[in-house]
């Protein structure tokens, strides 16, 4: 209802007399306990396709449902391609770079992780704590995937690789998780109860 109001009402109200008292600030900074009102900024020229703006009269807009129409797996890759670009910065999408993403999230993670084994705990701690920051650092996704790349060209040093230490699939795990990407394949077989496996029968 307020932005059917802002667009169509015809009150005079809708533009305020003077400029809105705001103040910019980190979010983590705020107050928990006190009520506010946080803006988001958003500019349509943050994404363009071929260097113009994203736009139905150009003919280069595009929906995730365009995206999944052409391949299931374009909008994971899509996403990933958002979060390889500091989202202060024009972000120029083509399908060319959002098949180079697909590439990245479902080959080299994957096959990086299981190749290396497991590593040492004080290696995975500082990449750990590198994507934490990233992630810290107002959102920095780029700079969080950065250290995703880092854990694994660290993590194939001999010198990293430790026998009694954690499996690097479970590191890879925890970061994609977290951003949403590059879903690994279960390296165990998974074990079904005989009781489960009776109950299945039986439905």
């Amino acid at each position: 209802k307020v932005l059917k109001d802002f667009f169509f009402d015809r009150s005079k109200r809708v533009i305020p007399n003077d400029v809105l008292p705001s103040q910019k600030t980190n979010l983590l900074t705020l107050d928990a306990t006190k009520n506010c009102f946080v803006w988001f900024g958003h500019s349509s020229y943050f994404m363009q396709v071929d260097g113009k703006k994203m736009a139905k009269r150009e003919n280069n807009f595009f929906t995730l449902k365009d995206l999944r129409d052409k391949n299931k797996n374009y909008p994971l890759a899509f996403r990933y391609l958002c979060e390889l670009t500091d989202f202060r910065k024009t972000l120029n999408f083509s399908w060319e770079s959002l098949d180079a993403s697909l590439t990245a999230e479902n080959n080299n993670l994957n096959e990086y992780a299981i190749k290396i084994g497991t590593i040492n705990k004080d290696v995975v701690d500082k990449y750990r704590e590198e994507f934490r920051q990233g992630l810290l650092n107002d959102l920095n996704t780029s700079k969080a995937v950065s250290s995703i790349y880092s854990f694994l060209k660290e993590g194939k040093k001999k010198e990293s690789q430790d026998p009694s230490g954690i499996d690097a699939t479970l590191v890879i795990r925890g970061f994609t998780d977290t951003l949403g990407i590059a879903i690994l394949p279960i390296t165990k077989p998974v074990v079904v109860p005989d009781n489960i496996q009776n109950l299945i029968l039986e439905r």
